[in-house]
């Protein structure tokens, strides 16, 4: 059987650039309870409207210099087997 499912990989990408949740939620001013529970408290997150995604890609570009950030440095689709 496979489990089709989004999963939330902005902490490994914050980790990977050595950016703390405070300063990405700062920089694409998005409250920082959002960012904290993106990386930390991943299976309660039900949604992310698109203006919340598109100010953490924007500031996470912002704050890495690079624009090869995108949707996939917040959530992946991830095949998993059973």
């Amino acid at each position: 059987m496979i489990d089709h499912k989004i999963k939330l990989v902005l902490k490994d990408t914050l980790d990977r650039h050595g950016i703390s949740m405070n300063k990405l939620a700062q920089t694409g001013n998005v409250r920082y309870p959002t960012i904290h529970e993106m990386c930390n408290h991943k299976d309660k997150v039900k949604q992310v409207n698109f203006s919340t995604l598109t100010k953490i890609v924007d500031a996470l570009r912002e704050l890495t210099g690079d624009d090869s950030i995108n949707v996939t440095d917040v959530f992946v689709y991830d095949d998993i087997e059973d």
